[in-house]
Order: structure tokens, then C-alpha cells, then sequence
């Protein structure tokens, strides 16, 4: 398969050019009716960031130090945690930790806090998805990861990097305030969701060349 790809990788790069007004003219127009509405599950890892370089399946392997029995107590453990960036902690760009590493370490950027939620959530089983996507508060970051979940018939977005009495919100107060991406929830495949498309016409915009003012 790795080899099928490297093969059909200088065709893509010669049709490409001939796709491309379709593609612009396609965003252009595309206009999500529900940012959260599942898109499509044909999603490449590499998709979700650089740092997500192993299956999903991955973050859910190996033994842990940590269990806790409750949300609640999810949180008090998550509180003495630390964000930290990759580039301060790793001295890379983008870096997931597994969650036995994060355990160790307590320090971490967003997707380091959401894997290890995802985790325990599944653990204690609860239904949970890790999102990848914006807060529209924060535009300047194009990229965040944060978890949904159901919980005794409460839909609840779940921030674990946020102060203590932040982390659990109801889901219609708070998905005004994001832009999905992409989520990935026990089957560990990742789906991309309608609110892709706004990242996909900002990028495309930054990338038009810019004209010379006369």
C-alpha cells in the first residue's frame, strides 16, 4: 500500500492543477448547514495536525497510572495539570503524547489533556469524542482539540485544560463557541465534520496570491 501511494502521488501532483478551479469554486460556495454534522470519513491522520502520527487505537493501549472512578474526580486530577506548548516541552511543533506519558509528565498543549479525557471517559463507559477544530474566541489558533460526551442524558462539551469550574459546560451553551473539524469516538477512525469547510476556504483564501494596490 505505501508503495501504491508513492506511485500515484506524481499523477495527483499533474491533475491537481486541472481540479483545482473546481475545488476553489466548490468552496466557494459550500455552505455548511451544521458545523457538527458529520461529513466524511475518509481522513487521512496526517489530516488532524503533524503531531497525529499513530492510530487512534494507540492512545488506547497500554497500561495507565491513573484511574479515576468518576467525571469529578477526572477533573480534580486534570486541575493539577499544566499546559505547557510542544515547542516549550518537546522543542517541536506539534508532539501527542500517549496518555501514560501525559500521566507522568502532567504537563501539556490542549490535544495532550483531551487524549487522556477521551481515554478515561471511554474507560469508565461513557459515550466520548475527541474533537479537533477552533474556539471562535481565539481565531489566532486555528487548531484545538476538546472532548464531547453523554452523560446521563446530558450532552456536555468537556475543556480539560480549562480552570476547574470551566471543564464541563452543556453542549447548547457552548457549541456556538466552536468550529469542528474532525472527531474521532470509540472506533477510533477519524470523521470530518461540515465545520471543515470553513478552515479549508480560510486556508485557500491565504494561499491566493494577493494583488499590488494601484
Amino acid at each position: 500500500m505505501p508503495q501504491q501511494r508513492q506511485r500515484l502521488k506524481p499523477l495527483v501532483r499533474l491533475l491537481f492543477p486541472l481540479v483545482r478551479p473546481l475545488y476553489r469554486w466548490i468552496l466557494a460556495h459550500a455552505e455548511p448547514d451544521d458545523p457538527w454534522a458529520p461529513s466524511t470519513s475518509w481522513v487521512p491522520l496526517a489530516a488532524l495536525g503533524p503531531g497525529s502520527e499513530h492510530s487512534f487505537a494507540w492512545y488506547l493501549e497500554g497500561e495507565t497510572t491513573v484511574h479515576p472512578t468518576t467525571i469529578e474526580e477526572m477533573c480534580d486530577w486534570l486541575g493539577g495539570c499544566v499546559y505547557q506548548s510542544d515547542s516549550e516541552l518537546f522543542h517541536e511543533r506539534d508532539f501527542w503524547q500517549h496518555p501514560k506519558t501525559f500521566e507522568h509528565l502532567r504537563k501539556g498543549d490542549c490535544e495532550d489533556f483531551a487524549l487522556w479525557a477521551w481515554r478515561k471517559l471511554l474507560e469508565l463507559g461513557i459515550e466520548a469524542r475527541f474533537f479537533i477544530g477552533q474556539r471562535c474566541s481565539n481565531k489566532s489558533v486555528p487548531w484545538h482539540a476538546w472532548v464531547v460526551l453523554k452523560h446521563q442524558g446530558q450532552q456536555l462539551l468537556f475543556e480539560p485544560q480549562a480552570p476547574r469550574d470551566q471543564m464541563l459546560v452543556k453542549f447548547e451553551d457552548a457549541r456556538d463557541k466552536y468550529i469542528p473539524y474532525f472527531f474521532v469516538d470509540r472506533a477510533c477512525k477519524p470523521v470530518a465534520v461540515e465545520g471543515y469547510l470553513y478552515y479549508l476556504k480560510r486556508r485557500d483564501l491565504q494561499r491566493k496570491p494577493q494583488g499590488h494596490a494601484t
